[in-house]
C-alpha cells in the first residue's frame, strides 16, 4: 500500500473487512486504491486497517465454533 509516506504499508487480511474475509478478491481489485487508517507503526513499518472501527482492536470477526462431537465420550488418553 503506498500511502504517501517515506515507507510501505501493510493491510493484514483482517483488517479489511468487519467480518472474517477469506478471500481477498471478494473484496478488493490489485491496484484498486481504498481509504485507510494508520493502525500502528513498528520498525519503520506502517500497521494499516480499512475498518476504521478497527483502530484499536484486533483481527477479523468471529469463527465458527468447531463440532467436538466426535470426541464425546472418549477417554482423554486416546485423543492425547
Amino acid at each position: 500500500v503506498d500511502f504517501g509516506a517515506d515507507a510501505e504499508g501493510l493491510v493484514h487480511i483482517s483488517q479489511i473487512a468487519e467480518d472474517r474475509v477469506n478471500d481477498v478478491r471478494d473484496y478488493l481489485e490489485e491496484g484498486q486504491q481504498v481509504e485507510v487508517w494508520l493502525k500502528q507503526k513498528r520498525d519503520g513499518k506502517f500497521g494499516l486497517t480499512m475498518v476504521e472501527s478497527k483502530l484499536s482492536g484486533g483481527g477479523g470477526g468471529a469463527r465458527e465454533p468447531i463440532n467436538l462431537s466426535p470426541f464425546e465420550g472418549m477417554a482423554s488418553d486416546v485423543w492425547v
